[in-house]
């Protein structure tokens, strides 16, 4: 599992030689974030020119089924910006936030070459309860 991991990364940035098809690495890629916004278009459009397939899917429409047909998974998840209060003369108090079900489903069902983006990491490291969280 770690060596199919580490050769989908070295794929990923361009760190081997393209594939056969038009110099486009022979990978299937599916970015799963937020499909709307400029960030999602730039990493599909980017992906698309350098991969024979890549799509993005909302986090939220994503189930860990769809992810079937590709051979790596880019799990773009921001984390949420939750209000700082802070009062003058006190230490700023961070409300308790929610921690979000993983994309992914389960940490035991999940095999899937993933590469995480953003937040994703600290993100999976919540909803998996397992170490590299915050607090």
């Amino acid at each position: 599992m770690r060596k199919q991991s580490l050769i989908a990364v070295l794929m990923l940035f361009g760190l081997v030689w393209p594939g056969q098809a038009g110099g486009k690495h022979n990978l299937k890629v599916l970015y799963i974030g937020s499909p709307g916004t400029a960030r999602a278009q730039a990493f599909t459009e980017f992906l698309q020119t350098r991969f024979i397939r890549a799509e993005a899917v909302a986090r939220e429409s994503f189930a860990p089924a769809m992810a079937a047909r590709w051979d790596v998974v880019l799990l773009d998840w921001p984390q949420a910006q939750e209000p700082v209060i802070v009062v003058p003369g006190n230490t700023p108090q961070i409300p308790a936030r929610r921690i979000e079900p993983a994309p992914l489903g389960s940490r035991a069902s999940w095999s899937k070459p993933t590469v995480l983006l953003g937040s994703a990491g600290l993100k999976l490291a919540e909803a998996w309860r397992i170490g590299g969280g915050c607090g």
